[in-house]
């Protein structure tokens, strides 16, 4: 919304410049506001209203031509993941998360990267699947590196200690989880508690 909102204003101006937008076909816009929606739903822990604002999201970004489109599909798709994992459907959220990375590689988002691997490593853990656990954290590791994204450097660097505690090599994973912490308080992130 880049500066169209002021922190706290109430989510009806965005429904409210999201009509405009559409009504003037300013689909960035429109898709953002959109987004903003899904993003809120989340949070509230509306899944399928989530979803379904994504949807409309992705109807609007899709218009918008170039790689600013690429890229708000791209963001779509990632929190499309993201709800998909909550209500229990890792097949869906991993096809999407592999649609996200192909738009970051392809576009150099590097941003985007490290959340995408780190969620690809959260849905390998959930099936037990510790090597590629590991590999996926440690992909998420170099990307956050690269983008200097110290957050998702954070969770690479704890998923990588949950991965370790996995295989029962306890001092690895002590050793990744004090790093994890150290980085999520260095971004002031109450993630630091799960860490301990």
């Amino acid at each position: 919304l880049r500066g169209r909102l002021a922190p706290g204003e109430p989510l009806q101006r965005a429904h409210t410049l999201a009509r405009e937008a559409v009504a003037r076909q300013v689909w960035d816009v429109a898709g953002e506001c959109a987004r903003l929606d899904a993003l809120v739903r989340r949070f509230d822990g509306d899944f399928t209203g989530c979803l379904a604002a994504l949807e409309v999201a992705e109807g609007h970004l899709a218009r918008v031509s170039g790689p600013a489109g690429e890229e708000g599909l791209a963001r779509v798709a990632l929190s499309r993941a993201v709800a998909l994992t909550e209500l229990g459907r890792a097949d869906e959220a991993e096809a999407q998360l592999g649609r996200v990375v192909a738009l970051a590689e392809r576009l150099g988002l590097w941003i985007l990267l490290p959340r995408s691997h780190n969620h690809l490593g959260r849905l390998a853990m959930e099936r037990d699947d510790l090597a590629l656990a590991t590999a996926r954290f440690t992909r998420a590791l170099e990307c956050a590196e690269v983008s200097g994204d110290r957050k998702g450097l954070a969770f690479a660097t704890m998923g990588l200690g949950d991965a370790a505690l996995g295989r029962g090599e306890l001092d690895e994973a002590a050793q990744h989880m004090a790093r994890a912490e150290a980085l999520f308080t260095s971004v002031g992130s109450s993630y630091a508690r799960e860490a301990r």
